[in-house]
Parts: C-alpha cells; sequence; structure tokens
C-alpha cells in the first residue's frame, strides 16, 4: 500500500489480466478541486493514471491509459464495504494518439450518501481487466526507483505488526467466496488493507462472525491476495 498527498493506494493481483486498484480518500467532505491518484504501471509497460475532481455539486472520476485494449468496472464504497455506485463498464474514448480516457461523472445532489459518509472516508474500487496475456508482474510507479521494494515491504509489514495489539496477532479470518475459503492472520490482513480493517471493526457484523463473504472475486483470486499481503510480491 502507498500513500501519496496523504491518500493511500493499493494495488492488488487477482490473475493473470486482472487488477484491482484501491484508492482511499480520507475526509471526502474536505476535498477540493483536483486529486491525483499514483499511476499504475501494467506488466507491458502501459500506464494508468487516476484522478478526482469536485466542484460545487459534482464530482468527476476519471482515468487515462495508454492501453486501448483494457476493460474496467468502477465501485464505490463506504469504510462499512456498502458499496454506493457501480459503473460496468468505465468505457473509454480515445483523445489523442495512444492515449484512452474514461470520466465518471455524478451529480453530488443525486447522491444523498456521497454527503453524509461513515467516518468521512471513501473507497473507489477500479476492477482493470487487460484481455492481453500478461504473466510478468506489476507494480505502481514509484520515483525512488529502489530495487529493494520487497525487502521495503517486510519492513513495513513488520513495523505494521508490532503496532497491533497482541490478540489480534493470534486472531484468524476466514475469506469467504462460495463454499470455498482462505484463513489469514487478522493483523496481517488489518494492516496492509484499510477496507478490510473498517470492515473487521468491533462494531461490525464481520467482526462478530470472524468472516468476511466476497462475492465479487474468485477463490484463486482471493488466495493471490493473502499471499501478496504476507509478501509484497505478485508470483
Amino acid at each position: 500500500m502507498a500513500k501519496a498527498n496523504g491518500y493511500f493506494h493499493s494495488t492488488y493481483y487477482t490473475k493473470p489480466t486482472r487488477f484491482l486498484y484501491t484508492w482511499t480518500i480520507p475526509n471526502f467532505s474536505e476535498l477540493k478541486q483536483k486529486l491525483d491518484g499514483e499511476d499504475l504501471l501494467l506488466p507491458n509497460g502501459k500506464y494508468c493514471s487516476f484522478s478526482l475532481s469536485r466542484n460545487l455539486g459534482s464530482l468527476s472520476l476519471s482515468m487515462k491509459t495508454t492501453c486501448c485494449l483494457l476493460n474496467c468496472n468502477v465501485t464505490i464504497y463506504t469504510c462499512n464495504g456498502v458499496a454506493l455506485i457501480r459503473r460496468n463498464p468505465f468505457n473509454f474514448n480515445r483523445i489523442r494518439e495512444r492515449i484512452y480516457y474514461s470520466q465518471l461523472h455524478l451529480n453530488l445532489y443525486m447522491f444523498d450518501s456521497l454527503q453524509d459518509l461513515p467516518e468521512n472516508v471513501l473507497f473507489i474500487v477500479f476492477s482493470i481487466l487487460d484481455p492481453e496475456m500478461m504473466e510478468t508482474s506489476f507494480s505502481t510507479h514509484q520515483d525512488d526507483g529502489s530495487e529493494n521494494r520487497y525487502l521495503n515491504y517486510f519492513r513495513e509489514l513488520a513495523t505494521d505488526i508490532k503496532k497491533a495489539p497482541d490478540d489480534l496477532l493470534k486472531e484468524k479470518v476466514t475469506l469467504r467466496v462460495g463454499d470455498d475459503t482462505q484463513v489469514v492472520n487478522m493483523a496481517v490482513l488489518c494492516s496492509r488493507s484499510p477496507v478490510f480493517a473498517r470492515m473487521l471493526a468491533s462494531d461490525m457484523r464481520e467482526k462478530e462472525e470472524n468472516c468476511v463473504t466476497i462475492d465479487d472475486v474468485n477463490i484463486e483470486g482471493i488466495r493471490g491476495l493473502v499471499d501478496f499481503l504476507h509478501s509484497g510480491i505478485v508470483a
């Protein structure tokens, strides 16, 4: 998970051609004008960039890419995991040579749920599908060019886990997809994913049941996600 301009971004690998880009925006009501997300670098060398603009009573969510074959769905969630808005597909238009652009324009007066968000936090999840066969790993674009990103990931994970309560270190949570399940350490899951951390808060149903049900990703995608959360490496 990366942090840029005070806002968090994370990218999960789910299968060779599909990626989940999560943009976490705290203090949403204080958002002014335009906010840029972190660039996503795909295995084929193509880039995706993201931006969010707020102007009076409107909100515009934009994505630009140099890959003409991408398909993208976008879902906007509350911190409780409630889906407020879904756009399927998020269609692209060519705006200039080799640049493709998609925009979701919302009139905020039509969406009361965006004006009174729980804890004033908004999660935007892009499900990006590239039909080209891509078997290499991917990363979010980093300016420092560090060759030790995996080592840094382990250090950051260790630091975050040390901050977790002792009982959380011993606790496990079940991720359920249909009849299939995957068990993961609670401290790792919550420290790496703000979405799961919110869902597993003390007053949430998922915390009481110690189980999170997922219906939009297959079990192989979940297993890949769990491997990534523990290692920072996309297999």
